[in-house]
């Protein structure tokens, strides 16, 4: 297929999908953003043929219109104006749970467990029924059901964790590279793996601080320069100081009251946006709730995926302060990771405005 640029009859091929794709940042009103796997673009969509898979629509490559052509789509999330001046001023954190780990592999092709699947295999390793359990788990009650998982498999407890996090060597994944891309300073991991902590290492050459919530100094990621990822639970390089049960919220928000300050430091002066977090996790509701209470604001965001309906989201902007962005999960969420991609270039174009003119 051939496309038009600048004057009348000069065209070149459009690029292949193996090829960088050029991000379309602006979007008329009434347009959305898309993603052409025919033509390797992002486009901006102006019609559609009704009740066929080969749409119609006009695709854009930089400033340069080229012709309408066939081709299928991926919506892209609309990012909100004020999230994008807020990581490109970096003034935001990104909060990230164990949907993020859940893209990654290792060399079997086994994928990290999400924090309900860890307890559901927890569970179905004791080999005997525990109704108590079951229940606790039909509720979503991830940190009572851990509490009593963890007595069930008394010394046995470390050696499921390991198994799960650490032994598999899970590998990074494009989902990582996206969330490090946006170059956010502050880094919020649920996770008690390693996989975004290391890739960003790496990828950082050692220039990324790690910080615990049992750290002395956790305080200074507030008002310091550094980048740094934050670990509200601990990892698995240290079992015994992970948070992971009822017992262990209520004795670590009183021996280590100095984080949780940070943490809602951090909640007023930075933009949060949520990724690969359920409602369902207990930091989502710590946290988010007591600050929405307390300070009525909704200032942050979550990435989640459809079907939420309006009451469902407006309800959980009222009771956590969280605006939804909702996104298709299909393909593994892979509209996610791809706006992912997007979010950074538009970043990015918003970081030069800024030099340009010099408007810190």
């Amino acid at each position: 297929m051939n496309a038009r640029h600048g004057p009348e009859g000069s065209s070149r091929e459009l690029r292949t999908l193996e090829e960088s794709v050029q991000p379309y940042p602006h979007v008329a009103d009434g347009s959305q953003a898309y993603f052409c796997t025919k033509g390797a673009r992002w486009c901006e969509r102006r019609s559609l043929q009704q009740g066929s898979r080969s749409r119609r629509h006009i695709c854009r490559c930089g400033n340069s219109a080229i012709d309408e052509c066939p081709g299928t789509f991926r919506m892209t999330i609309q990012w909100p104006p004020q999230l994008i001046e807020a990581i490109a001023r970096r003034r935001a954190a990104m909060l990230i749970g164990s949907g993020v780990s859940a893209n990654s592999t290792n060399d079997a092709g086994r994928h990290p467990p999400t924090w309900g699947e860890f307890l559901a295999r927890a569970y179905k390793e004791l080999g005997h029924r525990r109704r108590y359990i079951e229940a606790a788990l039909k509720r979503y009650s991830y940190l009572e059901a851990c509490d009593y998982l963890k007595q069930e498999h008394d010394s046995g407890w470390s050696d499921i964790i390991r198994a799960s996090f650490l032994t598999p060597q899970y590998k990074p994944c494009e989902i990582h590279k996206a969330i490090f891309d946006l170059d956010c300073r502050i880094i919020v991991s649920l996770n008690f793996d390693k996989i975004y902590d290391n890739y960003a290492i790496s990828a950082s050459e050692n220039t990324i601080v790690i910080k615990n919530y049992y750290d002395d100094d956790v305080r200074q990621t507030v008002a310091g320069t550094d980048r740094y990822i934050i670990k509200p639970h601990g990892t698995v390089d240290s079992i015994s100081k992970m948070i992971f049960t009822v017992d262990d919220y209520a004795k670590a928000r009183i021996a280590h009251a100095p984080f949780y300050e940070m943490m809602t430091a951090l909640l007023h002066t930075h933009t949060f946006v949520c990724v690969g977090c359920g409602l369902s996790d207990p930091d989502m509701r710590l946290i988010f709730e007591d600050y929405r209470y307390k300070y009525s604001e909704s200032p942050h965001y979550i990435a989640l995926p459809t079907p939420v309906s309006g009451p469902e989201a407006m309800l959980i902007k009222k009771t956590r302060g969280l605006n939804v962005i909702r996104y298709s999960p299909k393909e593994n969420h892979k509209e996610l990771t791809e706006s992912l991609g997007v979010l950074s270039q538009l970043v990015l174009e918003k970081r030069n405005e800024i030099a340009r003119f010099q408007s810190w």
